[in-house]
This record gives C-alpha cells, structure tokens and sequence, in this order.
C-alpha cells in the first residue's frame, strides 16, 4: 500500500503477485461522505502517511493523512474495504492558526479508536469509526521544547501504545484509559542509538507447543534493528 500525488492517490498491491489490486480516489465525493474539504485548492492532494483497521484479521478500512500544499489544509481520508468506497474527510484541528500536519498513525483492535502523530508532539485519538475527536494527548515532557511523534505502534494484546517523539524518547499510553504509563529515552531501548520507526511484531516460538512472543521492532539511525520482548507489568 503506496500514497502519492498523482490521481490515484492511494494503491494497494497484492503481496503475492506484486500487482496492483485497489486504486483508492483522493477525490472521490458522495453526499454520504462525512466532512469535505472547505478550502478548495489546485494544490494536488499529497498522502502523507497511511494506516489500516483489521477487523478479525479482516481488513476493513484504509485511513491517510493528506494535505494540499505546505500550508493547506490537512485531512484524514477514510476508505471502506473491499469496495473502496471514500466514506469520510475528517479536518485536522488548527495549530496557531496552521493545520497541524500528520507524521504518522495507526489503529487499535481494542477500543476502536484512530491514533495520529503530528508535527509539535502531539497524539491525537479519534473514533475510527465517526472520526471524532476524543482526546488531544502529550507526549512532550513539561519544560522541554517541540518536537515531532513520527511513530506510533499499538499493541492492542497487552492495551498499550507506543509512540516516538523527537527520535528520542518513547511514551507508552494506556489505550482504554488514554494515560500515559512510562517513558523511555530511546537510547536506551536501541542500545545508545536514536530511533527511526517502530513497529510491534508476534515472533514465532523456536519450541514446539510455545505461543508466538510479541515484540517490538526498534529501527535505529545507524541502520540497526532491535527486538525488544513486550510485556506488561503488574502496575501498568
């Protein structure tokens, strides 16, 4: 799954025959759809980052962040599955009268809810299902100055998420209370190195009978992958 500027804004390509199977329109409207883009622009619509929402292992929906030029205005898109069916525009809230932009999100199986990181450290929690906003979060320490979430990962199994900011620490949030549990400086997840990308894996067990682990992948700047074993201690 792919995002650009050009018509097609959004493809899907089968991992087993790497071909095309899904083009999802950008511009697609429908007096069903739910929000729409007020500020009308020649800009081009370009696809910032990409999420989907599994339903019983069944994908079900596509989400994207997408803006019309550096300072225009910024949307979640929301696509059905398997149609493709664009069935929402959500609006991003303003940031010092400038739409805040979308480095990243994903969603979780457990509350249903739409989580997305944006440029001054913010984590934004939305209803996948309405697109409401339910809760604008923080994951920058009192004191500290602004710095991008570039990347979130849920790990709806054990009701955590994680997110990274400034390519240097990780917060751990809670994903039915939405409180933050812990943070970690990510030189001491990776071993010393900054972080670039995350994301939670199930590792198969080596021993016959054992369930699979799940991790979290730990992408560094030195090009260095880190598995770190998720769990959940007794007191969050």
């Amino acid at each position: 799954m792919t995002g650009n500027e050009a018509e097609k804004g959004v493809v899907i390509f089968s991992l087993l025959r790497f071909e095309i199977v899904l083009d999802l329109d950008v511009d697609a409207t429908g007096e069903d759809m739910e929000g729409g883009d007020d500020h009308p622009s020649t800009e081009p619509l370009t696809v910032q980052c990409l999420c989907t929402q599994e339903q019983e292992g069944v994908t079900v929906r596509v989400f994207a962040g997408a803006s019309r030029g550096p300072r225009g205005p910024v949307h979640i898109l929301s696509w059905e599955l398997p149609g493709g069916r664009l069935v929402s525009m959500i609006p991003m809230p303003m940031t010092q009268d400038v739409p805040s932009a979308i480095l990243c999100m994903c969603t979780d199986s457990l509350s249903g809810n739409l989580w997305v990181g944006i440029d001054d450290g913010g984590l934004l929690v939305f209803s996948a299902e309405t697109g409401r906003l339910l809760h604008t979060l923080d994951c920058i320490e009192q004191g500290n100055p602004r710095a991008a979430t570039s990347a979130v990962c849920a790990c709806s199994g054990f009701g955590i998420l994680f997110a990274l900011t400034a390519h240097t620490t990780v917060t751990v949030w809670d994903l039915s209370t939405m409180q933050m549990l812990h943070r970690y400086p990510a030189d001491l997840m990776t071993c010393g190195e900054h972080l670039t990308c995350m994301r939670i894996l199930a590792v198969s067990s080596a021993q016959p009978g054992n369930s699979a682990a799940i991790a979290l992948a730990l992408g560094s700047t030195d090009g260095s992958l880190c598995l770190r074993r998720v769990s959940r201690r007794e007191d969050g």
